[in-house]
């Protein structure tokens, strides 16, 4: 085996695992985003019903005179 097939055969695997590696550091850094957004998203959806359910609780009770 000549100096330039060894190279080869460790370049190649070698790259694509570097390759690979970033890739996957990316995307999960995408992800961590999108669900930092998805939480901030939901935490304001479930305050808007928290909100809602008191104003309801509030005109039950001053219906029934409490």
């Amino acid at each position: 085996m000549t100096d330039l097939q060894l190279y080869i055969l460790v370049a190649i695997p070698l790259v694509g695992i570097l390759t690979n590696t970033g890739l996957f550091i990316h995307l999960s850094g995408t992800m961590n985003t999108r669900f930092a957004g998805l939480e901030s998203k939901m935490e304001s959806r479930f305050e808007r019903m928290e909100s809602r359910f008191e104003r309801v609780d509030a005109r039950f009770d001053t219906l029934m005179g409490r």
